[in-house]
């Protein structure tokens, strides 16, 4: 027996339900990411290729689909769960279902810090780190003003 009560039950399965599609629809979208390039690859040659990379002697299908398209769509996917989850993180830290960079300022704050750095003659690498900071400096201010009671 369940220790959820009757009502939640049916929320917990659509819980699951909507999980596993979501995690269906990213694996057809990791596996189209490998079949897609400048060299095709049909479906029916993926495991062929797989085949080859566990036996030790890959081709050059097997090595383009692990060397370049895996960590291609690898990254890809990691990426876009790094910014959802920073979405949410702002969401809920600020409590504000509409917290987006661009209408909070951290956009902004972070092209002041780029283009503080800029007038200043900073290195490339200095002019990226002063745009992280001035995103930061933002941020902090921003989580610092939604805690207080205005």
């Amino acid at each position: 027996m369940s220790s959820l009560p009757l009502s939640l039950q049916p929320l917990r399965q659509r819980v699951f339900l909507v999980t596993g599609a979501m995690l269906l629809v990213a694996i057809a979208c990791m596996l189209y990411a490998g079949m897609t390039g400048s060299i095709e690859v049909k479906l029916a040659e993926v495991p062929a290729a797989l085949r080859q990379l566990a036996e030790g002697r890959p081709q050059t299908l097997a090595a383009s689909l692990l060397e370049l398209r895996a960590g291609r769509a690898t990254v890809a996917f990691v990426t876009g769960a790094a910014l959802a989850l920073a979405g949410v993180l702002m969401q809920a830290l600020l409590r504000n279902p509409l917290a987006d960079p661009y209408i909070l300022g951290i956009s902004a704050g972070a092209s002041v810090g780029a283009l503080a750095a800029l007038m200043l003659m900073a290195a490339v690498a200095t002019v990226e780190l002063a745009a992280v900071g001035g995103a930061i400096v933002v941020s902090l201010l921003l989580y610092a003003l939604a805690r207080q009671d205005l």
